[in-house]
């Protein structure tokens, strides 16, 4: 049996907070040292953390951080990284709105108060996500492990997940970064098309990411694997 046949995928549970954080890390840096969400609401790495442990630990769902959206990739009980999902306008409340209440029920007012002309700045710098869409964000698979088919392994079990729950899911969507090649080959790989993009060149939001072009990919039902 080789490598990827041992390869397990669990649904993430409470004991799986340590790979989902650092998914969500390092997805966010995409191969950088930056991170969106700390230049964004001005903290540091470990205070980052911190907040993500608290609402990976809350029940809110249908959003990019519900713990439950995430399935951990494992072999020998040796965690290897792990991709987070959802269903987008699930019981017709955006993903967004679900985010923003969440994080502002968990940071500190003054905290949002101070970075308001952070949040301004990022206006035009998001897609519009498709209702009823299966949404791939934060994927990440450990250095060690990568180029032995672990991250294509997620992508088709978080499509596979969902479709065995309603086989007439329209699409999923992922976004990311252009210059991250080497997420950007595995989804195309995988019939992935690019739908759109935003060029964060010159634009008051190109500070908070680390790279400047920012891309939607889709994947439509005819495309679906049997």
């Amino acid at each position: 049996m080789s490598f990827i046949d041992e390869v397990t995928l669990t649904p993430a549970t409470v004991e799986d907070i340590d790979i989902v954080l650092d998914t969500i890390i390092e997805a966010e840096k995409s191969g950088t040292n930056i991170i969106s969400s700390c230049l964004i609401f001005n903290i540091t790495e470990q205070e980052y953390r911190k907040v993500l442990t608290s609402l990976l630990m809350e029940e809110y769902e249908d959003y990019e951080f519900a713990l439950s959206g995430f399935l951990v990739a494992k072999h020998n009980d040796k965690k290897l990284g792990s991709l987070g999902s959802w269903i987008e306008g699930k019981n017709d409340t955006d993903s967004s709105i679900i985010k923003a209440n969440v994080l502002f029920t968990t940071i500190e007012r003054d905290k949002l108060l101070e970075v308001q002309p952070n949040l301004k700045n990022l206006r035009g710098a998001s897609f519009h996500r498709t209702k009823g869409a299966l949404q791939l964000e934060y994927a990440y698979v450990k250095p060690e492990f990568r180029r032995k088919g672990v991250f294509t392994k997620l992508i088709l079990e978080q499509i596979k997940r969902y479709r065995d729950i309603d086989p007439e899911l329209p699409m999923a969507e992922s976004i990311l970064f252009r210059e991250n090649y080497r997420s950007l080959n595995c989804f195309q790989k995988l019939n992935f098309q690019l739908k759109d993009s935003i060029d964060l060149k010159g634009q008051p939001s190109e500070k908070f990411f680390p790279y400047s072009e920012r891309i939607l990919m889709q994947f439509h039902k005819h495309q679906y694997p049997d």
